[in-house]
């Protein structure tokens, strides 16, 4: 986190300049260095190491350490590699959602302690036509989709067999407005979008010029070449139970003094019930979604895989409420007063990371 002068631009807190990694893959470059702000402490974990690993269960460790072995780890600034490399960051930290901030400068986020096995393999182009399908789609497909279209079986669905499920003209029809989470790819170019349908299909056939099309013409020339390396897909590095390969906490809510830029408190956000009931520690989960605080002094925050709404002792950091809800409520909280009457409001869509989808706005009075 960075806390800066509104009128200058100068950080309140000292920050260091620090050597990192630069080992990369061929025609990389890094830069060889990266500014550290030494307040507020980092909001998360910088890097994985041994003692991170999960001992949850033996065969967990086991499963997580022999990854952890054959993979590169360490600064958060370590390049990419063809081995993989474990990071904290990537979704991670604090997410979207965004921060409160109270009128005594003390800021409230939330934070997932979430690592990513990041992983880059050679492309090794197998065909050419007029209008690369394959290479439109490792440009702008695969970084969620993944090089090989198989998805993470979530949020990222495989693709390997879309033909069997969508139309032509429906899998058009979704590049064009959007699903879910995926946005749309309206600023694309029709033709680009039609060779990556072509592609997805396995249709080999010349793409029909668009002569309502405003968008510049895509040809031979301005198709990007095949990169030389692509990732393999976003993955979160998980244990063989599905939950995360570090000890916890997984994800937490944060109240720090930008004064000072000291913490105030840290404290687990989200559980796994099925874990507590077992007798572990409450981990914190991921959070998708940030909080609101009252003058009343409570933070309200939803945005936890567990489904549920809470309000913390915004002093404490005590959950001092909590409801559950009727889906995941992957959203920021707002609230406002009517007739004398205060009453927070949450949207509740659920879906996100494959939850069950929800379509609610849920409102409290306090």
């Amino acid at each position: 986190m960075y806390v800066l002068n509104r009128d200058t631009g100068e950080s309140l807190f000292p920050i260091e300049e620090r050597p990192v990694p630069t080992e990369a893959l061929p025609g990389e470059i890094p830069w060889p260095t990266q500014k550290y702000p030494l307040k507020p402490a980092p909001l998360t974990r910088q890097f994985l190491t041994e003692a991170d690993i999960t001992t949850r269960t033996p065969e967990a460790h086991a499963f997580v350490f022999k990854r952890f072995q054959e993979t590169r780890s360490g600064n958060k600034f370590i390049p990419p590699s063809k081995e993989g490399t474990l990071v904290f960051g990537l979704g991670g930290g604090a997410e979207w959602g965004g921060s409160a901030v109270d009128e005594q400068g003390i800021l409230y986020q939330n934070a997932n302690e979430m690592v990513w096995d990041v992983q880059m393999e050679e492309f090794k182009r197998q065909k050419s036509q007029p209008l690369s399908g394959e290479t439109l789609y490792l440009d702008h497909c695969s970084i969620c989709h993944g090089s090989e279209r198989k998805g993470n079986g979530v949020e990222y669905p495989d693709l390997r067999n879309v033909k069997a499920k969508y139309s032509p003209q429906q899998v058009m029809q979704i590049l064009q407005t959007g699903r879910g989470r995926m946005p749309s790819f309206q600023h694309v170019p029709e033709k680009t979008r039609l060779a990556i349908v072509n592609f997805l299909l396995g249709i080999n056939k010349p793409i029909p010029p668009d002569p309502h099309d405003s968008k510049p013409t895509v040809t031979n020339v301005d198709t990007p070449p095949p990169p030389p390396y692509v990732n393999t897909g976003w993955k979160r590095f998980l244990d063989p139970d599905g939950y995360p390969a570090t000890k916890p906490p997984w994800g937490t809510l944060n109240a720090i003094d930008l004064n000072t830029g000291e913490y105030l408190w840290r404290v687990p956000l989200g559980e796994f019930p099925e874990l507590t009931k077992k007798g572990l520690p409450i981990t914190g989960t991921e959070s998708y979604g940030g909080p609101l605080v009252t003058a009343g002094g409570l933070v309200f925050i939803a945005a936890t895989k567990d489904e549920r709404f809470r309000a913390f002792d915004k002093e404490t950091g005590k959950v001092v409420w909590e409801y559950q809800l009727p889906a995941g409520g992957f959203a920021t909280p707002m609230t406002y007063v009517m007739h004398g009457k205060q009453y927070v409001v949450l949207a509740v869509g659920g879906v996100k990371n494959g939850h069950k989808p929800g379509g609610y706005y849920l409102a409290f009075s306090l």
